[in-house]
């Protein structure tokens, strides 16, 4: 198995069936263009630095905290639900690095021209990211999402490191196609050991896991990827088993809804960042045969369609929404993704031609079912 949340068949089709939009495929050209023109992210170029000094170590502020107005240093932090503080991370990233092996991936994957220049790039990033002993991020993330004055690190800063499995597609299309250098591929391997054991012995790791709303399935959501990528079968294995009761059942209500969610000051955005990842946890576990798409014995419905519903209307019509939300009307794109994740497994219902309701933007690498 080389990707992780979709086989590479499927992309295959995905290709030979023409289903990427020329815009899409188009912006990925120049986007992959702008990447092979800068230099590889490394750590230790961040401005950020972590209490320990150590320019390894990774550190970012939480996203919705604030200097305090009222004291002359601004210590502590306020909250701010909801309003992202631009100076909580610098922009060199784990995510930023996914982002970029990602797209380079699906450029020399769609762009035979790029694929030399694409992979040498991307054998690169990969080495001064994780391997390069001068440059590399140590794996550990313990002082993700401080709060200046409160604490140094928490559970819920491991979010910013969520969509890594992302990066192992990436690497697994370049894989596939016989473009990156099996050294390089063993040492990110070894650092996702190391970065796993640290999330399942730490207590930002643990509390992560313990979370009952978006934060406890983008945990199972990292865990499983890295399980998947380090070949790590019996982790997997557990994480899938436990998941649709932990996940699915205990976090969607009879009604769709999702209340640890519906609390926040953007209620149905929130709604999509759990419904993102029960999506993402749904795929990858059905790649490993487990199915939390299926029609739920208690409840005589798929429980995951369910929550795409309770969301539904109120994407169509914004103001019939009773929840507060700062951003109203922009999820046409994110709902369209689970509608067409729903057609895939059931064809014979309206949710691929409801999905041509919204705009698809340029996510080219969601595999939209052939029809």
């Amino acid at each position: 198995m080389s990707t992780v949340t979709y086989g590479f068949d499927e992309l295959l089709k995905h290709k030979e069936n023409g289903l990427a939009p020329k815009g899409a495929l188009s912006a990925l050209e120049r986007e992959a263009k702008k990447i092979l023109s800068l230099p590889t992210l490394k750590m230790t170029d961040r401005k950020m630095r972590a209490p320990t000094g150590n320019v390894h170590d990774y550190i970012s502020t939480g996203f919705y905290w604030w200097p305090n107005p009222d004291t002359p240093d601004g210590l502590p932090y306020i909250n701010r639900d909801g309003f992202p503080n631009p100076d909580a991370n610098d922009g060199i990233t784990l995510g930023a690095v996914t982002e970029r092996i990602h797209r380079l991936a699906l450029c020399a994957f769609y762009f035979d021209d790029y694929r030399n220049a694409c992979a040498e790039y991307a054998n690169r990033q990969l080495y001064d990211w994780f391997i390069n002993p001068e440059t590399y991020m140590a794996p550990n993330a313990r002082f993700a999402q401080a709060i200046p004055g409160i604490c140094e690190g928490r559970s819920t800063g491991l979010v910013d490191f969520a969509r890594s499995y992302a990066l192992f597609d990436g690497i697994g299309i370049f894989e596939e196609l016989g473009l990156l250098k099996p050294e390089t591929v063993e040492g990110v391997r070894t650092w996702f050991v190391e970065f796993t054991n640290w999330m399942l012995t730490h207590e930002n790791g643990i509390g992560m896991g313990n979370g009952n709303n978006n934060i406890g399935v983008w945990h199972d959501v990292q865990i499983l990827a890295m399980a998947m990528f380090t070949k790590r079968e019996a982790l997997a294995r557990n994480i899938c088993i436990g998941g649709y009761r932990r996940r699915v059942l205990s976090m969607i209500m009879k009604d769709g809804s999702q209340p640890s969610e519906l609390k926040r000051t953007k209620a149905i955005g929130y709604s999509f960042y759990a419904l993102d990842a029960l999506m993402m946890l749904s795929a990858m576990a059905e790649r490993i045969g487990y199915d939390y798409w299926k029609i739920d014995e208690t409840r005589g419905e798929c429980v995951l369609a369910s929550a795409v519903e309770f969301v539904y209307p109120f994407v169509l019509n914004p103001e019939s929404c009773p929840y507060p939300d700062l951003h109203h009307g922009k999820y046409g794109v994110r709902l369209k993704k689970a509608l067409l994740s729903l057609a895939k497994r059931y064809p014979e219902a309206d949710y691929a031609t409801r999905a041509d309701l919204f705009d698809g933007g340029n996510d080219i690498w969601f595999l939209e079912p052939v029809r």
